[in-house]
């Protein structure tokens, strides 16, 4: 279903029961949600189309509302909001959805990320646990999840658009999730800062202040179409083109640039993050003793892969395995000792 299809669904929709609304008086859609029983965010999204009513919403509406009764006695409300649900895109704020439709277009993105990891680049595991902490949300953690995803969709176009992501050194040390989700997330990002078009570049600790402290930022640019920026907020979040602002957004986007690691040595250090987390990690010691004296490593098991790293150097290289590859190079190891006291 294109875009204006599904706008034009979710708008007749919600037209027929705010038309219903306000034939009877009802002013106000905080007198609605008290009369019904809901919270008023459940009225206004269904009301606007960024949510279709559920079964129950559509009952307690033709409950209040006669003239709606053969529609929701016949299923047709049920019907159709199946049908937006099944055709129409994820659910979202109504304060994101413009920039959801500005980051889809784009030919350049630019996110400044303060404190967490950009939507577009969070693996699964790691935007579960975001969502799940969102204490005002209404929708299912499902469904906000499969929009977020659905979100990253853009990096697989024909043309992706180049993307730039400038993030505090924090983000990579915040342990959301847990050892082994940090340790996924700063995999996916080690990886998708090789790819040609996506940049990502880190301000270290030691620059304890400068111009990225109010807040994350994000800006879509596309030819020939007015800039559009997100800022984002604990209470007011916001989309927009307005120009004074978008110039206040680039200005501060370029000076965080300047305060930030080159490519290069943003890699190492999202590297050095992952070992960081690793760190806390399940190790275990597996020895092997030789006439020439002994020698030690340490062993743990991540996403189907064997980590080795040196007993006497945990900050160092780190060699990744499968399970049967690891066996392989541990019975080799083993031949060529002697004594009941090897093991590995």
């Amino acid at each position: 279903m294109e875009h204006d299809d599904y706008d034009s669904d979710v708008m007749f929709l919600g037209r027929v029961l705010r038309r219903a609304r306000v034939a009877a008086g009802i002013t106000s859609q905080e007198e609605l949600a008290r009369r019904l029983g809901f919270e008023r965010t459940v009225i206004a999204k269904a009301e606007s189309g960024q949510r279709p009513p559920s079964p129950e919403v559509a009952a307690a509406y033709a409950r209040e509302f006669p003239q709606l009764n053969a529609l929701v006695e016949g299923g047709l409300i049920e019907e159709w909001a199946e049908h937006v649900k099944k055709n129409g895109r994820p659910s979202f704020p109504e304060f994101f959805v413009d920039w959801i439709d500005a980051e889809k277009n784009a030919a350049t993105l630019f996110y400044w990320a303060p404190t967490l990891v950009p939507g577009l680049l969070q693996v699964e595991s790691y935007a579960r646990v975001i969502l799940a902490t969102e204490p005002d949300e209404t929708e299912s953690l499902d469904v906000l999840l499969a929009g977020r995803m659905g979100r990253q969709q853009v990096l697989s176009r024909p043309q992706p658009p180049a993307v730039t992501v400038v993030m505090a050194e924090a983000v990579l040390h915040r342990g959301v999730g847990g050892p082994a989700v940090m340790y996924e997330q700063l995999t996916h990002l080690a990886e998708e800062s090789q790819q040609p078009k996506v940049m990502i570049q880190v301000i270290p600790a030691e620059v304890s202040a400068h111009a990225g402290l109010g807040g994350a930022a994000s800006i879509a640019d596309r030819e020939g179409e007015a800039t559009v920026v997100h800022l984002d907020s604990f209470t007011a979040p916001q989309t927009t083109r307005a120009p004074e602002i978008v110039a206040k957004v680039r200005q501060r986007s370029d000076m965080l640039r300047g305060e930030a690691l080159p490519r290069s040595a943003s890699h190492e250090l999202n590297n050095e993050g992952g070992g960081r987390r690793m760190e806390t990690m399940n190790w275990r010691k597996s020895t092997y003793s030789s006439g020439n004296g002994g020698e030690c490593v340490e062993v743990a098991g991540h996403a189907n892969r064997v980590l080795v790293r040196d007993t006497k150097d945990r900050s160092g290289p780190v060699l990744r395995f499968t399970p049967g590859a690891w066996r392989r190079f541990a019975d080799r190891v083993k031949r060529p000792l002697a004594g009941p006291e090897q093991s590995v």
